[in-house]
């Protein structure tokens, strides 16, 4: 593994969202693997951050970003990812 990336990993989600609730434990899962390596985030979608749907351009839940430093979207997967697909995406996120 590369040292500690500057890029952020999000995940995007919604409380009733029956996709959320089976992606999120998955990518925990994974996302624990690359915690040293790459900063890693939740956001659930709340009132009070709802302004971070257009900011991020999101229209569907889950939707998992790779972010730069400055936090423009590098990199878009929308759905629930199976773990190989999410490990993938942390991959993609430390290279």
């Amino acid at each position: 593994m590369p040292s500690k990336s500057d890029k952020i990993v999000v995940v995007f989600h919604a409380d009733g969202c029956h996709h959320c609730h089976e992606y999120l434990p998955r990518f925990r899962r994974v996302a624990v693997r690359y915690r040293p390596f790459i900063a890693i985030k939740s956001v659930k979608l709340t009132n009070a951050n709802a302004k971070l749907l257009d900011q991020y351009k999101i229209d569907a839940f889950p939707t998992t970003c790779i972010l730069s430093a400055d936090e423009k979207v590098l990199k878009r997967a929308v759905g629930a990812l199976d773990e190989k697909q999410i490990a993938a995406l942390f991959e993609k996120a430390c290279g």
